[in-house]
């Protein structure tokens, strides 16, 4: 099964200390479809191998993505009237003629449509107001497994009958949020459970009865395209060592058994077709490779050594032993824009790959987490005006959204440095960090207005998660909301409010809401779907919320709900507001290319601010109003692939 971006994205790949265990053995040459310096994402071969489908940006549009087909090389591509807001691996129909994907074309989230490929017809699946998105075609074809955000706020698995349109639980009766995948052979079902902070695997018959858990760990995750190609083995991902690592479960009940043991990260397992061999990736090496194993275990063998980052989901191209990835070296960087000359400054490096970032609470300088490959990653303050970095921490983890306490002595930040994500406090003097919470999954903390706590999501005692909030000085923390279905959370020191965004109970819909003193949650915006939120002021917002034509526009709402007025273009996107609530930065396309531009709220006028062939993203305003910080970045995605057949014979004979 497919990874679903938009939540129960379980960051379970926690890293420990240790020297890796590399394995040396001539490594195969990939081969490179896409030519240099484009963006080609989430490609799937069809069965037979001789067409591949895959996704490009739009060159109108800050967020969309134009679905594309063409013979195995790349070479004569043909574009489908197909777009979504993020790549997603098509799903091909067992005979190649047709194939599944998404599409936000209709509406803002993910609605699933069929591709005719000789026709290039188009016809859309699915109308929910919520999100559907396409694991796998039955052997049959008639019938196509699916996620989908339920009417109820959760998260949960579908069959669709393509014929007449209608659909049933994957698991009937199952309430709690699960995502899960017909076996091949359709007389199996596995499903990843997700109960409270516990995440399992589950196997059910073909039609979700006769539920058995497969783990109970609680640290396991799927991952896409589980099953083996005959339909009796189920592979996935355990944290159970303190480390991701690939895992199978066999159908027959006996015990799984643990196929990868490293002290680095081993993830996005796929079978090769003969079900004999299978490709993953791994963070060993203090670099992103893929590496291959037999089904049965044995040595594990280096398929690239490279500094180029390689992305999944991996898959194989049919009745080969070639692997198909993605690989690209992201230019990331953060800069500064006098605002009265124009002039720009580069705080970061472009040989430092910058993940994430916040400004501080006077301005005075930026928070930068750096991505050094294969999982390390260091966190580090840039002056505003310029000048050498100072490093704070060094960790071969995760280590996301640093934000700034109001006064500005210490950061907030998630991590899985403690082996699962938890929430994390570091003192801008250096001393050490201190983890806040233990167990689970928490992500995203942002600050109390007045420091003193923070607000973060968790998934604990619930179905999905919920806003908890911890003393900033440790101590035992407490659930705030008690409506399950969040995945966002926003505050910014000098903007009042805080503000989540989560599945709402009316149809599945995306929605943003304020958090109240007393835990409740008032509705800003319930009407359509709605994301991306920026606090403008004590009594509004800025959003990006799903029009009646099904386009996302940028909105200025109320703060308690009620209503709100469109400020953006079409294919505009908010990124941050002033202090003052006078001024909103936003992004634009201009020529393929993703610009920052200023709109006074009072009047809509507009000033252009960058001009680079580069995109810019993640704007923000320092609080004086007169700097404004932004990451420019260069990002080339890169369609390969790698025989590996002379890696898998020594492999199968151990």
């Amino acid at each position: 099964m497919k990874r679903w971006p938009f939540v129960l994205t379980l960051a379970l790949l926690a890293a420990c200390g240790g020297a890796d265990t590399i394995t040396a053995n001539a490594v195969p040459t990939a081969v490179a479809l896409s030519p240099d310096g484009v963006r080609h994402a989430s490609a799937s071969f069809s069965p037979d191998g001789k067409h591949i489908a895959y996704w490009t940006p739009a060159a109108d549009s800050t967020k969309d993505w134009v679905l594309t087909v063409a013979n195995a090389d790349l070479s004569a591509p043909t574009t489908m009237p197909v777009r979504a807001n993020q790549p997603d691996m098509p799903v091909w129909h067992p005979d190649g003629t047709r194939l599944a994907t998404v599409s936000s074309q209709y509406s803002a989230t993910w609605d699933i449509v069929q591709v005719t490929l000789s026709t290039g017809d188009v016809k859309r699946l699915t109308s929910d107001p919520g999100i559907e998105d396409p694991n796998a075609w039955s052997g049959d074809g008639r019938t196509i497994a699916f996620v989908r955000s339920s009417p109820e706020g959760s998260i949960r698995s579908d069959i669709l009958t393509v014929a007449d349109g209608s659909s049933r639980p994957l698991v009937p009766g199952e309430l709690r949020p699960h995502i899960g995948l017909p076996s091949p052979d359709g007389a199996h079902v596995a499903y990843m459970l997700g109960n409270g902070s516990a995440f399992t695997i589950w196997m059910a018959d073909s039609v979700g009865g006769n539920r058995r858990p497969l783990t109970t760990e609680g640290l396991e995750v799927d991952v896409p395209n589980g099953w083996s190609p005959d339909g009796k083995h189920f592979l996935y991902i355990s944290n159970r060592t303190g480390t991701s690592d690939l895992w199978i479960a066999s159908v027959d009940g006996s015990p799984p058994r643990q196929l990868t043991r490293n002290v680095r990260n081993d993830y996005d397992g796929a079978w090769s077709p003969d079900g004999q061999s299978i490709a993953f990736l791994s963070d060993r090496g203090k670099q992103t490779d893929i590496w291959v194993i037999a089904a049965a275990g044995g040595e594990e063998r280096r398929v690239t050594n490279t500094p180029a980052e390689e992305h999944g989901p991996l898959t194989w191209r049919g009745g080969t032993n070639e692997v198909v990835f993605n690989a690209g070296i992201t230019t990331n960087s953060v800069w500064a824009i006098d605002l009265s000359s124009g002039k720009e400054r580069q705080l970061t490096a472009d040989s430092d790959r910058v993940s994430d970032w916040w400004s501080s609470p006077d301005g005075s300088q930026v928070a930068v987490v750096v991505d050094r490959g294969g999982g390390a990653r260091e966190l580090s303050l840039v002056p505003t005006a310029g000048g050498p970095a100072r490093t704070l921490l060094s960790v071969s983890a995760t280590l996301d959204r640093p934000m700034f306490s109001p006064d500005g002595s210490q950061l907030v930040y998630a991590s899985d440095a403690g082996g699962t994500p938890g929430i994390w406090v570091i003192g801008v003097n250096g001393t050490a960090p201190r983890e806040l919470t233990k167990g689970g999954l928490a992500s995203q903390a942002v600050w109390s207005e007045d420091g003193t706590s923070v607000f973060y999501l968790h998934n604990r005692e619930s179905r999905m998660q919920d806003v908890w909030k911890v003393p900033a000085a440790g101590g035992e923390a407490t659930r705030v909301t008690r409506v399950g279905g969040l995945t966002g959370i926003m505050s910014r020191a000098g903007y009042p409010g805080t503000y989540v965004a989560g599945f709402s109970k009316q149809g599945g819909t995306y929605a943003v809401m304020r958090l109240r003193d007393d835990g409740t949650l008032l509705p800003v915006w319930t009407r359509s779907n709605s994301g991306w939120m920026v606090p403008l002021s004590r009594d509004s917002m800025v959003a990006f919320v799903e029009q009646p034509n099904g386009t996302m526009r940028g909105m200025v709402l109320s703060a308690s709900g009620g209503g709100g007025r469109v400020v953006l273009k079409p294919n505009e996107e908010p990124s941050g507001t002033s202090i003052d609530g006078k001024f909103l930065l936003y992004h634009m396309t201009v020529n393929g290319a993703t610009d920052l531009g200023i709109l006074t709220l009072a009047d809509g006028s507009v000033r252009r601010l960058t001009t680079s062939p580069e995109d810019e993203s993640g704007s923000e305003f320092t609080p004086d109003g007169k700097t404004v910080i932004f990451a420019r970045q260069r990002l080339v995605q890169r369609i390969q692939t790698v025989d590996v057949t002379s890696l898998l014979t020594p492999v199968k004979q151990r």
